[in-house]
C-alpha cells in the first residue's frame, strides 16, 4: 500500500502515458526510482549554476532523465 502511494505522489504531473498494474510493486518501486534520481539530478544542477559566481549569464540546461525510452512499435 506504501509503495502504491509513493508511487502516485511521484505519477501527478505525468501524463498517463503508461499504465502500471496496482499489484506490480516492482514496477512501481522502479518508476518512484526514477523519479528520485532525477529530483536529484535537478538539485545538483541547480546548486552547481546558483554557485557560479563569475557575472555570466547563466544557460539554461536541460535535466537529464533517467527514464527508459520507450521502444517504437
Amino acid at each position: 500500500m506504501a509503495t502504491l502511494n509513493l508511487y502516485e505522489m511521484t505519477r501527478q504531473d505525468e501524463k498517463a502515458d503508461e499504465v502500471v498494474d496496482i499489484n506490480d510493486t516492482e514496477k512501481q518501486l522502479d518508476k518512484v526510482k526514477t523519479f528520485i534520481q532525477d529530483s536529484d539530478d535537478m538539485v545538483k544542477q541547480y546548486q552547481t549554476s546558483s554557485q557560479r559566481q563569475d557575472g555570466k549569464k547563466r544557460v539554461k540546461k536541460s535535466f537529464p532523465s533517467h527514464r527508459k525510452k520507450k521502444a517504437s512499435k
